[in-house]
């Protein structure tokens, strides 16, 4: 394609692209497009995974009514929002009635954001970690042995961005052995093998990458594109350019 011009993702991440995308194209990511309903999956999946829910199916398919132990609740906690970018924003929106602390990391400080280089000065306090930000060179595998070391024991890794900055091994080992608990929306490798380990780890609740997917998905696709169209048309700045 000599002539084009411009690459348009549908998506936030736009790491899978990069590679192949020819030099001089400018490339945009639509990182509003899918914000809400990926930041509705990581709230689910922290309220999955905390109030242990797998358990009620158990019992009501079961045909039981039987005492549970004692549920955890959001409320009070301390979440760690790694990634303060559309989907981080939407995800504190959300939390905002659970009566939980937040303390927000991304790659630039602000008012109110530390900057990633102090993540781990805050991991040994956070019991909710989520992760919402891109996959790059310096995200790769971020999350490693020392870094679910330097966890609270017993915290809740929810991960709705891209599996590989997990590494995937020392979270299966952080699993077995119970230092953490995961709840997942991505994983690494993806689509994830039926033999993988991570399946059956203690502790973690997977979903296959459902956030992303909501059924408007389509409308607000065409509209946000053809919008993009237009600005392109009037020689205006693209909107999300990332590169």
């Amino acid at each position: 394609m000599p002539n084009l011009r411009v690459l348009q993702l549908i998506s936030s991440g736009y790491d899978h692209v990069m590679p192949w995308c020819p030099p001089g194209v400018v490339v945009c990511n639509a990182p509003t497009l899918r914000a809400q309903s990926t930041a509705e999956a990581a709230v689910t999946l922290m309220l999955i995974s905390l109030n242990d829910v797998y358990d009620w199916f158990t019992v009501q398919n079961d045909k039981r009514w039987q005492w549970l132990p004692p549920r955890q609740c959001l409320a009070s906690k301390s979440v760690l929002l790694v990634g303060y970018g559309s989907v981080g924003k939407q995800i504190e929106a959300m939390l905002s009635g659970f009566g939980v602390d937040i303390v927000r990391v991304a790659r630039r400080a602000r008012p109110g954001v530390y900057e990633s280089d102090q993540l781990r000065m805050h991991l040994p306090t956070a019991d909710v970690v989520v992760l919402a930000l891109p996959l790059d060179e310096t995200t790769f595998e971020l999350f490693d042995q020392s870094v679910f070391a330097a966890m609270k024991p017993g915290a809740l890794l929810v991960n709705v961005s891209r599996g590989q900055i997990v590494d995937t091994t020392a979270l299966v080992d952080a699993l077995r052995v119970r230092r953490i608990r995961a709840a997942l929306d991505v994983t690494d490798p993806e689509p994830l093998p039926d033999e993988h380990p991570l399946w059956t780890a203690p502790g973690v609740v997977i979903s296959p990458h459902v956030g992303g997917n909501p059924a408007h998905l389509p409308a607000r696709a065409r509209r946000f594109v053809s919008e993009q169209i237009a600005r392109f048309a009037r020689g205006e700045d693209l909107e999300f350019r990332v590169s």
